[in-house]
């Protein structure tokens, strides 16, 4: 057996409620892009290094013999990735109770970590679904979701590895012997998977303009823990007001493809609630980049996540240059902001995929 998948990066949206009062807590927006992505490859037989192609054999995929029992899994990746394979298929042999085998593992493509992708969900799906297929086993996304432990604080990671397009989750119940007791990220949760509620197809005709600002600040593991401790529970105010635009600007906007209605409720969004902590955060000039963009432009512009991304959603009737002389403008107006890197890309509506080769 010998396949390739490939899964999506997501954009993250918002959280919705890290406040609590109704026992219900978490929840979140976001949708699924067609670059970045991960394309790993699977293979039930341990290759000759002749056969390798030229990747394979570059500095960033030193490969690495991991035993099982009795077997050799030959993994071509980095050190941080080798030590999250070993780590997922310990998760699986225990879970499903699978015999040693040997087999290869090449990852070709990466999506970069910490930068507001989900690229950690992403590639421990992927191991995942890889290990599964060489085993012949079907566990739902739900399941793996669950065994590699992701999803205990937004859902829209696994559900976009599952189908793509765009997803509205409902969260975890919060209290007393419910599924959370507190606000942690995804990376600190043991809880299940966000509750699944709404999903739809993103338009063909709709295009995501990535703006990657050449920033060194990184929010992940211990950091991410504390911005949740140090900035929860959130106002119940701004909880109401997000739902509010939720129902009723952002759904319609996508399902009546209309970016200016869509554009006026990610504006709100982030300016309320726990996405206006994510973008204080950030150096001074992604707020104004923000507001400048809906102002200039009227469309839907937000920050992936803890960022640094930075997303715009527009129709085919906007060129990328017209927007990357716009960004460039931005950046020659105060020499203090770094260079903002751009490019395009498009929803994705199908999400994970295998490609078996012969």
């Amino acid at each position: 057996m010998h396949f390739l998948i490939r899964a999506p990066a997501r954009i993250h949206m918002t959280l919705i409620d890290l406040n609590g009062s109704v026992e219900r807590i978490d929840g979140g927006l976001g949708f699924g892009i067609q670059e970045p992505f991960f394309k790993v490859e699977f293979w039930d037989d341990i290759p000759n290094n002749n056969h390798l192609s030229k990747d394979l054999k570059s500095p960033l995929n030193k490969k690495y013999a991991i035993k099982i029992g009795e077997k050799r899994v030959n993994f071509y990746g980095n050190q941080n990735e080798k030590e999250i394979f070993e780590d997922i298929i310990h998760r699986m042999r225990s879970k499903y109770n699978l015999l040693p085998k040997e087999f290869s593992v090449h990852i070709h493509k990466r999506i970069p970590p910490h930068q507001g992708f989900g690229s950690k969900t992403q590639l421990l799906l992927t191991f995942a679904k890889g290990i599964a297929e060489l085993y012949g086993i079907t566990p739902s996304v739900y399941e793996l979701t669950r065994i590699v432990g992701r999803g205990g604080t937004s859902g829209i990671g696994y559900q976009v590895f599952e189908q793509g397009g765009f997803h509205f989750d409902l969260g975890h119940s919060f209290g007393k012997m419910k599924e959370k007791q507190s606000f942690l990220p995804s990376s600190a949760s043991s809880a299940r998977p966000g509750l699944p509620f709404f999903h739809c197809d993103l338009p063909s005709n709709w295009k995501i303009f990535i703006m990657h600002p050449q920033i060194s600040q990184k929010i992940a593991d211990q950091k991410e823990i504390s911005i949740f401790s140090d900035f929860t529970p959130i106002a119940q105010r701004d909880i109401e007001i997000i739902s509010h635009r939720i129902l009723f600007q952002i759904i319609p906007g996508l399902l009546q493809q209309d970016l200016k209605v869509l554009a006026d409720g990610m504006h709100t969004i982030n300016n309320h609630g726990f996405k206006k902590i994510e973008i204080s955060l950030q150096p001074s000039f992604v707020p104004d980049l923000l507001n400048k963009i809906y102002e200039e432009f009227h469309i839907p512009a937000g920050l992936s996540s803890f960022g640094p991304i930075l997303y715009v959603i527009v129709d085919n009737s906007m060129r990328i240059q017209d927007f990357t002389n716009f960004i460039h403008k931005f950046n020659q107006n105060d020499s203090s902001i770094p260079k903002i890197n751009l490019f395009e890309t498009f929803p994705n509506n199908q999400g994970a995929l295998i490609s078996h080769i012969p």
